[in-house]
């Protein structure tokens, strides 16, 4: 590069001195700095050339006029704007080149960094396009604060920019910089390398989060195995429980068996007498077996005896899962125990193995009416007076979905043929069908004429059975002032057809029999009948050109004027098991505010036969078969016994 001579502009001063007497003629001293070189000389645009290492001295021109001068001093500043001009331009050029050579030694040498000699301008237009103008975060090159561009050009973080173009106001999607419209399919990823613009690396934060997500799924995966193993390890413990419970129920039926058999030695005298023929020995073991064991002439009654009590029980329904030995209560929650569950309702499962070991699922649900099982898969309906009907697997411990209705859900109920489809009625006195398969709502509402309808406070589905004299499959719908049946070839019951029951006034509890089909209803006192009436009775329908189903009653009995709450009954067999009763050896067990106990009626009889004296008012009762021994657990507020059932003869 050739070598530019510097040059030092002298700002020029003039003095005007007086010239003797003539006072026309001023003298005009022009004053400057000596060159580098120890020479002082002004070319004719008044530009002096002097070396740095010299002092100034002054320079003195001869003699001239005030034009003369004036003309010089505008000669003068001209050149030294050229000079200036001339200047800046060299030392631009000098700095373009010097910029060019750092660029090419950092593309030959990528070990060497950038220069950071920039000047504060280019600084803090470098800051400007490293951060986002709507967070002003820096941009980063992974993930989701990438550079990414508009149409005009801008550049911001693809989060930032996404939720700004996301906005439900349409005037305000426009580029935060130059307010151009702009919507969100415009939105283009920019690749750049960190040095066309200076971005965040962030790939290592990236890789980081990655891998605490996978961690994350990976503890989960471990704590969903090692609950599952926990599940299988509580259900074999269980099933030893039940397996040690049948031996001794076959050990105590073996030494029943032995006592029947010394029993019928003694009466046919082979023991005492060994000359009896075989003949006699045979008549007598004929005449004396029926006697013991199966004389069908012999009546036997049912006892129930308390055999377990718990009092921290706080309920108000309950039901029994066959599948799981559990009995399935609504309980309270407190605060103090349960945290922010408190205040809310939960399930308690007492196993009816040990009836020891208990479990509280909580729910974050109001109180709760109503609770039906499946017994298929432990699939569980839980109808909340807060408007929400809960979907519940009792063997997972946790809720599939939740459904919100517009009223409070009394009564739940599944649909046997089709457990697909399962039903709620409401505080309205209509009915919701769904479908498991659809979350998001009921797929058909049965709904009654007029206003002010009570709620419909029990569900019942009848399965169709062809084995029975009553086949027809079908809703059974319970409220104060009115029950019918529902019944369709379709599950969602779109058309249907309804037959209304007689009533015999307000109806406050309706108790159903599967195996038999009998149901007893329950009135409250009246102007005809001051005393509770329970009505049992069976269904009954015509095949003729007008179908036609109708409840005929068996028996009715009157105990009690007080019914101020509502209260749910059993049914009872003496055989002990469920599928073999019948009407004939069926007994029902209600509850009776006024003496606060239980009392067992016989289809046959119009007083009770047994009275059972519990502590509080039952609200619930419950019938069941556990490894072939028949119980019956009553629910109270804050209490719950079992109770085991006895045949007497």
């Amino acid at each position: 590069m050739m070598s530019v001579p510097v040059y030092h502009v002298i700002s020029p001063r003039y003095e005007v001195v007086s010239d003797g007497g003539n006072e026309e003629h001023d003298v005009i001293t022009l004053s400057g700095s000596d060159s580098d070189d120890g020479s002082s000389e002004s070319d004719a645009d008044g530009i002096v050339h002097s070396p740095a290492d010299e002092p100034d001295r002054p320079l003195r021109t001869p003699l001239i006029t005030e034009d003369v001068a004036a003309t010089e001093s505008s000669n003068l500043v001209e050149s030294v704007r050229h000079a200036s001009v001339r200047e800046r331009t060299d030392s631009g050029e000098d700095e373009l080149e010097a910029a060019e050579v750092r660029r090419k030694r950092q593309r030959l040498d990528p070990v060497a960094g950038p220069s950071t000699s920039t000047s504060t301008g280019k600084e803090e237009d470098r800051n400007a396009a490293e951060e986002c103008t709507i967070c002003f975060d820096p941009i980063t090159t992974n993930g989701d604060h990438r550079p990414a561009c508009l149409v005009c050009g801008h550049i911001f973080g693809l989060h930032c920019i996404k939720k700004w173009l996301s906005q439900p106001e349409r005037e305000k999607r426009l580029c935060p910089q130059c307010k151009t419209k702009a919507k969100e399919q415009d939105i283009r990823l920019l690749f750049l390398s960190k040095t066309a613009i200076c971005l965040v690396d962030n790939s290592e934060l990236e890789g980081a989060r990655n891998g605490l997500k996978q961690a994350k799924e990976e503890l989960r995966r471990i704590k969903m195995q090692q609950s599952s193993m926990e599940n299988d390890q509580r259900m074999a413990k269980l099933q030893i429980i039940a397996a040690n419970e049948e031996n001794r129920r076959l050990a105590r039926e073996l030494e029943d068996a032995k006592l029947l058999v010394e029993e019928f030695k003694r009466q046919v005298g082979v023991v005492a007498a060994g000359s009896t023929t075989m003949a006699a020995a045979a008549a007598a073991a004929t005449v004396g077996t029926p006697q013991i064991t199966t004389n069908a002439a012999v009546k036997y009654g049912l006892v129930l005896e308390l055999m377990r009590d718990y009092k921290e029980a706080s309920a108000r329904v309950m039901a029994f899962y066959q599948a799981g030995h559990r009995l399935v209560i609504s309980q309270k929650l407190n605060a103090a125990n349960h945290g922010p569950f408190g205040g809310g309702s939960g399930l308690k499962m007492v196993s009816c193995l040990d009836f020891n070991t208990t479990e509280v699922m909580p729910l974050n649900t109001g109180l709760i009416r109503d609770i039906c099982v499946n017994e298929a898969n432990g699939n569980t309906l839980i109808g909340s007076m807060d408007k929400s009907l809960l979907l519940v697997n009792l063997n997972q411990k946790s809720v599939i979905h939740k459904y919100q209705e517009d009223f409070a859900v009394w009564s739940v109920a599944w649909n046997r043929d089709d457990s697909k489809y399962f039903y709620c009625g409401l505080a309205d006195g209509s009915v919701s069908v769904y479908d498991i398969r659809y979350l998001a709502g009921r797929v058909n509402r049965l709904s009654r004429e007029g206003s002010g309808n009570p709620p419909v406070f029990q569900l019942t589905h009848m399965e169709r059975r062809h084995d029975h004299k009553f086949s027809p499959s079908g809703l059974v719908v319970s409220s104060t002032n009115r029950c019918g049946f529902y019944t369709s070839s379709s599950p969602s019951l779109d058309q249907h057809e309804f037959f209304d029951f007689e009533q015999m006034g307000s109806q406050f509890a309706t108790t159903f029999d599967r195996p038999t089909r009998m149901i007893a209803r329950s009135y409250r006192p009246h102007a005809s009948c001051q005393f509770i009436r329970h009505s049992m009775e069976e269904f009954s329908h015509s095949l003729s050109t007008s179908p036609k189903i109708q409840l005929n009653t068996l028996h009715s009995v009157s105990r009690g004027a007080l019914a101020g709450v509502m209260y749910r009954g059993t049914f009872l067999s003496l055989c002990g098991r469920a599928d073999e009763s019948s009407a004939d050896n069926l007994r029902l067990a209600m509850p009776d505010q006024s003496s606060c106990s239980v009392l067992l009626w016989d289809l046959m009889d119009r007083n009770p036969k047994q009275t059972l004296k519990t502590p509080q008012l039952p609200l619930d009762l419950c019938a069941f078969v556990n490894n072939g021994r028949p119980l019956t657990a009553v629910l109270m507020e804050n209490g719950l016994q079992v109770y085991a059932s006895r045949a007497m003869q």
